[in-house]
């Protein structure tokens, strides 16, 4: 696997957590995950491909003509992320401000990512947007992420030991994650969210890993994503108190 070298963005985060190599050249597009709803601009063209869709399921995004993928579950390794507070335009999404700091609203807690989806036995490295409901997705991995680099990692199970061995702790987990439908405390009214768990990598898993890094083809492809979410992190940065 590539080395690496620490990038210092807008928001804190814990050492060894967000990290991404040197950026090379960028495909026209590049794969990511949305979480679809009835408002988004690519929700007619999913349902398409996806007559059971749910509103708020996440959907892999490949360059044309690949079907856009519901992804259940959603299923990843957190490479690198960037958490912060942000402020977006109701009708088109569009970021008008940020900040590294907890924002009262129209802030919502916003995590910017670069993850490996594991879609049909392979990897597919994308960017992704954890926001408000969607942040439940993230969560344990955030938790794994720290905790996976203490000893008492391995001391879990044998699993946990097994994957303590790999010498990247981004790589030591994977998360696993569903949408669900709660109820919110208030109006009663039911919505869409997700809820995920972060468990230790698999033999099977980690095979995955060495095939893609094996390929130069794929790391082709994770240099382009890696420089999508450079821009990603630069407009956050850019937007930083900004109004």
């Amino acid at each position: 696997m590539a080395e690496k070298t620490v990038l210092y963005l807008p928001a804190a985060i814990p050492s060894g957590f967000g990290e991404i190599t040197g950026v090379l050249r960028e495909q026209t597009r590049t794969p990511y995950v949305a979480f679809v709803y009835a408002k988004s601009k690519s929700y007619g063209v999913v349902l398409s491909h996806q007559s059971d869709l749910l509103e708020g399921e996440p959907v892999l995004f490949q360059a044309s003509p690949t079907e856009p993928a519901v992804l259940r579950p959603l299923r990843y390794f957190l490479y690198s992320c960037v958490q912060y507070w942000g402020d977006f335009n109701k009708t088109t999404g569009d970021l008008i401000r940020s900040s590294a700091n907890e924002e009262p609203a129209p802030f919502k807690e916003t995590v910017e990512a670069l993850v490996f989806v594991i879609h049909d036995n392979k990897l597919i490295p994308a960017c992704i947007r954890f926001k408000a409901t969607s942040s439940p997705a993230w969560a344990p991995a955030r938790r794994a992420s720290e905790e996976c680099q203490l000893p008492s990692w391995a001391k879990k199970s044998p699993d946990h030991a097994f994957s303590a061995k790999i010498p990247h702790p981004w790589a030591r987990f994977v998360t696993r994650a569903n949408r669900i439908t709660r109820q919110n405390r208030t109006t009663q009214e039911p919505y869409p969210t997700m809820d995920g768990v972060a468990n230790p990598t698999t033999a099977a898993e980690l095979q995955l890993l060495l095939n893609f890094f094996g390929d130069k083809d794929n790391q082709e492809q994770f240099a382009a994503v890696q420089a999508q979410y450079r821009k990603h992190l630069e407009e956050v940065k850019k937007k930083q108190n900004a109004g």
